[in-house]
């Protein structure tokens, strides 16, 4: 009897092979020459998330491997070399500080729409 395990490895081996032309033993080389490592930023894989096949949608050219986040934002950007670098141009060199001649410093961490209430005070 196959177990769950052996199951799930058979599927990934798949699903390398059929969308990436890559085997387990690849992924885990390109893993290893990375450092263990998302090749952008420093996240490690955890237990439940491994790090994802990053390929040019155009032309299907596996890249390396990417954390989701990673992933994710390149995919924003449309693998538009222009734009990321005009990303991080941006992200360097902000037009706020020039434009007002003073650093304006927001709120911290994610903005929302959403309006919290102050929590009543008792007594």
């Amino acid at each position: 009897m196959v177990s769950a395990a052996e199951k799930a490895a058979a599927a990934r081996a798949r699903r390398l092979k059929l969308l990436f032309d890559l085997t387990p033993e690849e992924y885990d080389r390109i893993l290893a020459f990375q450092g263990g490592r998302c090749a952008i930023c420093p996240r490690e894989p955890t237990e439940k998330m491994r790090l994802s096949v990053d390929h040019n949608h155009k032309t299907g050219e596996v890249r390396g491997l990417l954390c989701w986040l990673c992933n994710v934002a390149l995919g924003k950007f449309r693998d538009d070399y222009v734009l990321l670098n005009a990303a991080a141009q941006y992200v360097n060199d902000p037009p706020v500080p020039r434009a007002l001649k003073r650093t304006v410093i927001g709120r911290v961490g994610r903005v929302t729409n959403k309006v919290r209430k102050k929590p009543k005070k008792k007594g």
